[in-house]
């Protein structure tokens, strides 16, 4: 007995210590890990936003980066803007992100030190599921001065303009409009909206109805003589910086604080004023 008692010990030992070996291998299996790079917003104090798939599944890394060093990094449901369809706005305190879930477009705020999540809206809940989140094609979000409008298609072939008022976490107001506009800009007290020929506008603190002061979108602004050319980035010093094959489209917004971010799959590399790489970010 004694015998037969000690072998049942030695079998039940051999099945617990074979079940927390499975259990920490699925642990370390399953923990979410940082896939390819798909975009990233650059921010004035010379980091940036930067979008990025989970491998193995349709969930999404915003890592948000400062001049020197990744601050932080969340895990988000799908993300809902594409390369020259940014989905992302941010300042000195707040970061958002529009995601995809359950069909409705929805805004996540975080704090831009730390990563808190300190907002969440459903931008489209008084709708029912769209496949596409009711994300238009080339408009999502568009960012200036501590303001965002969220742009989005309606049912029935309508828009919605819907103001942020980022640094205050919310929702300031909201227009629908009867035809997805073409383009959308803010200025300093605008918000104005461009439909083929015909132009609308709105005070951007109070959605109140204006005249538009301006018939086009204003030209993106340089930093430290950084400019976007068709297949790379250009200096004030007449250097050039061709991107990879796979990078991603440069585009307007990934230039700010003086540095120009380049977006491969496997990796970001950060331009200077220069041109040189100053840091470069593997996944």
């Amino acid at each position: 007995m004694a015998r037969n008692g000690r072998l049942v010990v030695a079998v039940v030992l051999t099945i617990g210590v074979g079940l927390g070996a499975l259990g920490s291998w699925f642990l370390v299996r399953s923990r979410p890990v940082p896939g390819d790079f798909v975009d990233a917003v650059a921010t004035p104090d010379g980091g940036a936003v930067a979008i990025r798939h989970q491998r193995g599944s349709e969930r999404y890394f915003v890592d948000v980066y400062g001049p020197d060093r990744l601050r932080w990094r969340a895990l988000v449901p799908p993300y809902a803007g594409a390369v020259g369809t940014p989905a992302v706005a941010a300042t000195a305190k707040v970061v958002t992100v529009r995601v995809v879930r359950d069909g409705h477009p929805h805004l996540f705020a975080f704090d831009t030190l730390h990563g808190a999540k300190i907002a969440s809206f459903d931008l489209a809940d008084d709708t029912p599921a769209d496949a596409h989140a009711y994300t238009l094609p080339g408009l999502a979000t568009v960012a200036a001065d501590g303001w965002a409008v969220e742009v989005l298609a309606r049912p029935g072939g309508g828009a919605r303009l819907i103001a942020v008022a980022l640094d205050q976490r919310r929702l300031a107001w909201k227009v629908d409009l009867a035809a997805p506009p073409t383009a959308v800009w803010l200025t300093a007290d605008q918000v104005v909206a461009r439909t083929g020929d015909a132009l609308a506008a709105w005070r951007h603190d109070t959605g109140v109805p204006e005249a538009a002061r301006t018939t086009a979108p204003p030209a993106p602004t340089t930093t430290a003589g950084l400019q976007v050319t068709p297949g790379g980035f250009a200096a004030a010093s007449g250097a050039t910086y061709p991107v990879p094959a796979d990078a991603a489209r440069p585009e307007p917004y990934h230039v700010s604080g003086g540095r120009a971010w380049v977006i491969e799959p496997a990796q970001l590399t950060v331009l200077d004023a220069t041109l040189a790489p100053a840091r470069r970010i593997g996944r």
